[in-house]
């Protein structure tokens, strides 16, 4: 409650910031000095940033002093509001959410199993084989270890997991980290013939539900470096090629300094995207699923069909 109405103050302020900066440049940029004459009676002067030359205004031209003097109040009520937005967006951004999902979803995962157990009455078993990331880069940054005891390679991606493995019984799915994916790619040479390679990506996430639907998840981290962000944007034209797109069958989610990783935003993706896939008989995901079917791509040199 408190966020949703910083953010609609964040809102009406900087509305209101951007509607008195551009009334501001209409009124001239001038400092008002006065100075006390005989009989008491002031003067004022104006002077322009950067010069000690001032200039009489006339008792009689009381328009410029006017503007003067407003101009300086707009002034301060735009220093206001940028200090105001400063803070409510720092608010915001370091608020700590302490609703029963995002505090459990922060907690260690024994802390996090033993909930699930007072919940539940029935001690938390697995009996799944943990499958590790089938790409052959990088091997050593699979240090982060998921309670299942899968390895991944950012903190953010370990929310991500720990998230798809506590709703893997409720929604019936299974989910892989960085599976091997065959794709088409399209590559044009100096002659501009373009010619269909086979091309093998290793996706953050892929979740096969229990109706045979696919989905892929990438989540970027790094968007503010130029080669990872170029790299990024290439994979996701290279997914819309083989028929991989938001929102049919492609999830995207991003962190960055003005947008911290948010385990609820998590938990409402997962949430959208296989409640559907839970329905016991399956007729909701059935049907979706024979409206969208996911395409074969055939490779030129005969090799196996793919199905993203």
């Amino acid at each position: 409650m408190i966020v949703k109405l910083l953010n609609e103050e964040l809102e009406y302020e900087k509305n209101l910031l951007d509607s008195l900066s551009n009334k501001r440049n209409s009124y001239p940029a001038l400092t008002l000095l006065y100075s006390v004459g005989r009989k008491n009676s002031f003067y004022f002067y104006t002077r322009e940033k950067n010069s000690k030359q001032r200039k009489y205004i006339h008792r009689n031209d009381t328009t410029l002093l006017r503007k003067v003097a407003y101009g300086r109040y707009l002034d301060e009520q735009i220093r206001a509001l940028k200090c105001n937005i400063q803070r409510m967006e720092n608010t915001v951004r370091f608020f700590h959410r302490y609703d029963a999902d995002s505090i459990i979803s922060g907690l260690p995962s024994a802390y996090r199993k033993a909930i699930e157990f007072l919940r539940s009455g029935a001690p938390p078993v697995s009996t799944r084989k943990v499958v590790q990331s089938e790409n052959p880069t990088n091997r050593e940054g699979l240090i982060y270890l998921v309670s299942n005891g899968l390895y991944v390679r950012s903190k953010n991606e370990l929310a991500i997991a720990e998230m798809l493995l506590q709703f893997q019984d409720k929604y019936g799915y299974k989910f892989y980290y960085e599976k091997a994916l065959l794709l088409k790619e399209r590559v044009m040479d100096e002659n501009g013939e373009i010619t269909i390679n086979a091309k093998i990506i290793h996706p953050d996430f892929t979740i096969e539900t229990k109706d045979g639907r696919v989905f892929y998840w990438e989540h970027a981290g790094k968007l503010d470096e130029e080669e990872y962000s170029g790299n990024f944007f290439k994979r996701i034209l290279l997914y819309f090629e083989n028929g991989i797109y938001q929102p049919h069958n492609l999830i995207i989610t991003t962190d960055g300094p003005d947008n911290p990783f948010d385990n609820l935003a998590v938990k409402r993706i997962i949430d959208s995207f296989f409640a559907s896939a839970s329905d016991n008989d399956g007729a909701v995901a059935a049907s979706e699923a024979a409206d969208s079917p996911t395409p074969d791509i055939s490779l030129p040199d005969g090799g196996n069909s793919i199905r993203p």
